[in-house]
């Protein structure tokens, strides 16, 4: 579920899943969590399958949102 608190994707030309998933790396996932998705970058991994190291992340939105690079999932 999208929240008032999760950052509006529209700006950089994504969309966010609407549907939370159940683990990253195999880890629990904070409650609100969603993934990123863009039309021109498919991600790699899905949360529940990825390989991404812990902190193998890119920042967007000027700061604002953190993001895994192997799946999308937010880590802000």
């Amino acid at each position: 579920m999208i929240s008032d608190f999760t950052p509006d994707l529209s700006s950089i030309g994504g969309i966010w899943d609407p549907f939370p998933p159940k683990h990253h790396h195999g880890g629990y996932i904070a409650p609100g969590r969603l993934v990123a998705h863009f039309p021109d970058h498919p991600w790699p991994y899905t949360p529940e399958t990825c390989q991404a190291g812990m902190c193998d992340t890119t920042w967007y939105l000027n700061g604002e949102l953190l993001l895994c690079n192997g799946c999308g999932l937010n880590g802000t």
